[in-house]
């Protein structure tokens, strides 16, 4: 179901020839439908999580919002550096240095 929903989805962004000036809004939106269903899956995750913990009693709610404050800030964390080392090595990259490219990532 899900595939078929993507394939839907990105069925809208294939014809390029007809709008130039939008293939790279479309390229762009293709390349970050995963990203979106990668952090809403983790939304309706916590979400889940939050309504089976209110069933189970008001201390273990109550836990819920540090744990996911925490959660949240470990993975921003990382996407950070990484979006970070990205940078340079997109900029290395445009300049043609394949070998600092290999580098870049390497602390």
């Amino acid at each position: 179901m899900v595939k078929r929903i993507i394939s839907t989805v990105l069925a809208g962004f294939r014809d390029e020839e007809d709008d130039p000036s939008a293939a790279p809004i479309r390229r762009l939106i293709r390349i970050s439908l995963p990203l979106i269903f990668n952090q809403g899956s983790v939304l309706v995750m916590m979400f889940v999580d939050r309504i089976f913990l209110s069933w189970y009693g008001i201390n273990e709610i109550a836990a819920v919002w540090p744990a996911a404050i925490l959660c949240w800030t470990t993975t921003t964390f990382f996407y950070s550096i990484s979006g970070f080392i990205n940078l340079f090595v997109a900029h290395y990259h445009g300049a043609g240095n394949r070998r600092m490219c290999a580098s870049a990532r390497a602390p």
